[in-house]
């Protein structure tokens, strides 16, 4: 029986893809630092099947950057641009 894991942006993936693509849109490295460390958890997930951040925990982040804007340093407009990259790297 195979096991089929969800769609993931893996940490690799953030680095690589995410990351560069939101600091090539004009988000500073010290903000996508910030970010960084936000997602660490889902990103770093304690066994292989839970590392990475699926639709889910993408929904649940993007949801606190929202809905918190008092303890991060992102606008309304950079919070839009962080899920549009996520997502089409899904």
């Amino acid at each position: 029986m195979a096991i089929f894991s969800k769609p993931k942006v893996t940490q690799r993936e953030f680095k690589k893809k995410v990351r560069t693509e939101l600091y090539d849109s004009g988000i500073p490295a010290r903000k996508l630092n910030q970010l960084e460390g936000f997602l660490r958890g889902d990103l770093e997930g304690s066994t292989i099947v839970r590392r990475g951040i699926d639709s889910r925990e993408l929904e649940n982040s993007v949801k606190w950057l929202k809905e918190n804007p008092g303890k991060h340093q992102f606008s309304s407009d950079q919070v839009e641009r962080i899920e549009k990259s996520l997502r089409k790297n899904l």
